[in-house]
């Protein structure tokens, strides 16, 4: 039988989801109002990550939750990708709710 090691030590499930976006090299950004997706483009498309100007084609269906967006022109210190979940309208009601601390 395998033993498996505890990679991260955490209390609750938001640090989970802290200690392993870290691990991945991702960020979360939350869209639950349409300016949210609005900001998201305006800060990184200026930065070169043209791919965030469609991403409002990108979360228009019904079951578009969410997308995970490689970056291309990130600082040495930035995440290498960017995870934007969709909780806009209905798709708020599948939204992963944590407590923050």
């Amino acid at each position: 039988m395998k033993v498996l090691k505890k990679k991260f030590i955490c209390k609750t499930l938001n640090e989970l989801l802290i200690a392993i976006a870290n691990d991945v090299g991702t960020i979360f950004r939350e869209i639950r109002f349409d300016s949210d997706l609005q900001k998201i483009q305006e800060e990184y498309v200026p930065k070169g990550e043209l791919i965030f100007a469609n991403l409002s084609n990108d979360l228009s269906q019904p079951d578009d939750y969410g997308i995970t967006i490689g970056l291309h022109h990130q600082k040495a210190w930035d995440p290498k990708f960017v995870s934007v979940i969709d909780c806009r309208g209905d798709k708020g009601y599948r939204t992963y709710f944590y407590e923050m601390a």
